[in-house]
């Protein structure tokens, strides 16, 4: 008996890892075609007129922690580079730190940040490469000018529905740029 096992083994995990890929390309495509079918639910709301993406996730406002989940009906072109997008609005030049952290400890996913302009120009992004093995929690600042920006949050490297925590914290004026300096 265990002689015939041996023997029959390399067919048995020649057939188990068959029924694992046709289990795995199952699942695929039926997370791409729901997918599809929330994105075409979305009718143009990722999209202004210029190119630019909406802000159509809420407001951001600094101090104060927002909790949202990344859901098959968010922006993106396939269900790994869906996105929230956030508006953030400044009076003045500030240093501001980004925090960003899955919103259930056992979540094994990381987040992308990107912060635009309206003139679609990025001025700070923190990336999943920026995030250590297991890191639960990560932040990066920037200087940003007084003006109305688009914070867009998007998963790292996998396809899960993750919820996350964004805060973002004023860490200090920044000093106005010199006339003088402007000009070199």
């Amino acid at each position: 008996m265990n002689q015939a096992l041996i023997t029959a083994a390399p067919a048995l995990l020649d057939a188990a890892g068959g029924i694992y890929g046709a289990i795995e390309a199952f699942d695929t495509r039926w997370k791409t075609r729901s997918y599809e079918a929330a994105q075409a639910k979305l009718a143009g709301q990722c999209i202004l007129p210029d190119g630019l993406v909406a802000p159509k996730d809420g407001d951001i406002q600094l101090g104060v922690e927002l909790k949202a989940k990344l859901r098959k009906s968010d922006c993106g072109y396939s269900p790994v580079n869906r996105y929230k997008a956030f508006k953030l609005e400044l009076p003045q030049r500030m240093q501001l730190q980004f925090t960003i952290k899955p919103a259930i400890i056992t979540t094994f996913t990381s987040f992308q940040i990107e912060v635009l302009d309206l003139d679609n120009t990025s001025h700070m992004f923190l990336g999943w490469q920026d995030w250590g093995v297991l890191q639960k929690v990560n932040y990066k600042t920037a200087d940003l000018p007084a003006g109305v920006y688009i914070v867009r949050v998007s998963n790292g490297v996998q396809d899960i529905f993750a919820s996350f925590k964004l805060r973002v914290d004023v860490i200090g004026q920044a000093e106005p740029v010199s006339a003088e300096l402007q000009g070199q």
